[in-house]
């Protein structure tokens, strides 16, 4: 009797890792954090997603390698998408350029009529 505990406990550990990328490739695929032809960088690996299946996800890299993942690993580790947005960045450029033109141009006020002596640093009027 305690030889057929021990193998069920021993059958239990080897089909942990099978059930647990089963159970993460299903929840991967239902929720959908990526989809096929995402940029992703996962397990140290950075690639294009070629194919999601139940136990394994897998990876173009782009040197031309191709990477098996588990999923259970990309289940459980940080996973960044690069192609999640259409357009990355665009607007932190844009709100980047427009703080500098800003501040250029404020710069270039203050030289141009900051040294005059009727001038008023008030709210209401910046200069006469």
């Amino acid at each position: 009797m305690q030889v057929l505990g021990i193998g069920s406990v021993a059958i239990g550990f080897a089909f942990r890792d099978i059930l647990q990328n089963f159970l993460a490739g299903i929840l991967l695929l239902v929720t959908q954090p990526f989809r096929i032809g995402d940029q992703i960088v996962a397990s140290n690996y950075e690639g294009t997603v070629e194919d999601i299946q139940t136990r394994a996800t897998f990876i173009r890299t782009y040197d031309g390698r191709h990477v098996v993942v588990p999923n259970a690993d990309l289940f459980t580790d940080t996973v960044v998408v690069n192609t999640a947005f259409e357009h990355r960045g665009t607007s932190t450029t844009w709100a980047s350029a427009t703080v500098t033109t800003s501040y250029a141009l404020a710069v270039s006020f203050w030289r141009l009529y900051g040294a005059r002596r009727e001038c008023s640093l008030s709210p209401r009027l910046m200069c006469c």
